[in-house]
Order: structure tokens, then C-alpha cells, then sequence
């Protein structure tokens, strides 16, 4: 994985592109809510399911802590590389997807900072902070 920060950023933006299309097309509107009263289709169980999962900003903390773990798994992992190196980036990666889908789904400040941190501790592994002075 040469390039992180790119994989980061893809996932981000896929991520709130989902995020989007659950709240937007599947929680908010009114029709579709009245249409699952009394209903258990697949959407419908869809959409209670993503109601759940953001009374609390489950998706948002979860995404942080994962951003965070990966932090400190980078500072074990330090001159290391292989599978050690690709994990810290996988986790990097599902944390930062997981902050981005939460801040769309009504947790924004545990959303926004993980997607944040990850792209900035992407930036760092690839090596992007020192060349920014130069």
C-alpha cells in the first residue's frame, strides 16, 4: 500500500456517499416511514436498523476508536513493515469509512474527527508531512 492516503480518502467519500443515501432516501423521508409502519420488508428492516445504530453515534465512536487504535498501532509498528504495516492501514481505512458514514447518520463531532484523523495519520505514513515544508 503505497499510497494510503488515497485508499483513505476513497473510503471517506464512499462512505458518505452511503451515509447520504441511508439518511436522506431511506430515514427521513416521511413516505417511507409511514410505508414501514406495520410492514417488515428488507428496506424497512433497513432502515430500523440504521435508526439504531445512531441513537447513540454507535458508528462515529466506533469509527474513532478504531482511528485512534490504529494510531497507536502505528507506534508499535514503527520500521516495520508486511502484514503488521497492513493492518494498521485496514484499521486506519474501516475507522476513517466508519467516521464518515456516522457523521452523515447524526454523530458529526466522533465522525468528523475520525475521518479527519485518519486522513492526517494517512498522510503521515506515506510520508506526505515531510515534504510539506520543502
Amino acid at each position: 500500500m503505497r499510497y494510503p492516503i488515497l485508499l483513505v480518502g476513497a473510503s471517506v467519500l464512499a462512505a458518505a456517499a452511503l451515509g447520504a443515501w441511508l439518511r436522506f432516501g431511506l430515514v427521513e423521508p416521511q413516505a417511507v416511514a409511514l410505508a414501514c409502519v406495520g410492514e417488515d420488508g428488507l428496506a424497512c428492516q433497513l432502515r430500523a436498523l440504521t435508526i439504531a445504530s445512531f441513537q447513540r453515534q454507535a458508528l462515529s465512536w466506533a469509527g474513532l476508536l478504531l482511528v485512534l487504535v490504529s494510531g497507536l498501532w502505528g507506534l508499535t509498528q514503527s520500521g516495520a513493515g508486511g502484514a503488521g504495516r497492513v493492518f494498521g492501514i485496514v484499521l486506519l481505512i474501516v475507522g476513517a469509512a466508519l467516521g464518515a458514514l456516522g457523521a452523515l447518520l447524526y454523530g458529526p463531532e466522533p465522525g468528523v474527527a475520525a475521518a479527519l484523523a485518519a486522513l492526517w495519520l494517512a498522510s503521515s505514513r506515506q510520508g506526505g508531512a515531510k515534504n510539506c515544508g520543502a
